[in-house]
């Protein structure tokens, strides 16, 4: 479609780009068939070899490889995990450093909110929800933690076994 400029172009994969800042699609549609997978911008479903894992954000997953069964929601949720799986990653930049040292290593952790487990690479078995719960620090890993509230484990480098709930809750244990 052309109006001076190339509002719509149709690619030969059968991609549709609206090339206009203020596009608009409107209508309405009926179905009784199936539509199998949905795709969405910056939806990365499938990365690597497997194709069970959910993955939603710019780079969400970006690393993975063999890893299956992890959701990550999120800009660079679960980013460098490549081989680990059974991870649950939800919120900007949570669990971005996480990469399991074993193909196929059941992770087991779940982070929900911003910066969770951001620095936490090979750990297992964390529970972390809350801003920065669990940050912890560059180059070390924790695993077997639960931690609720606010910077609640924010620098905890290698404690296991930890239960903290609470804003700042055990904050500076290591």
């Amino acid at each position: 479609i052309y109006n001076g400029a190339d509002l719509v172009t149709f690619t030969a994969d059968g991609d549709v780009l609206f090339n206009s800042a203020n596009a608009k699609i409107s209508g309405s549609s009926t179905s009784t068939g199936s539509f199998g997978v949905l795709k969405l911008g910056n939806y990365s479903q499938a990365y690597g070899i497997s194709n069970l894992n959910t993955y939603y954000g710019i780079l969400a997953g970006g690393a993975t490889t063999i890893a299956t069964r992890n959701v990550a929601i999120g800009n660079s949720a679960l980013a460098a995990e490549d081989v680990g799986d059974r991870s649950v990653a939800i919120g900007y930049y949570t669990m971005t450093s996480q990469n399991s040292d074993s193909d196929n290593e059941v992770t087991g952790n779940t982070g929900v909110g911003y910066a969770v487990a951001y620095n936490n690479v090979t750990g297992q078995n964390n529970t972390y929800i809350g801003y920065q719960s669990g940050f912890g620090s560059t180059g070390y890993s924790n695993s077997s933690n639960t931690a609720v509230g606010y910077h609640s484990l924010y620098l905890n480098r290698t404690g296991t076994e930890n239960v903290a709930i609470g804003k700042d809750s055990m904050r500076d244990a290591t």
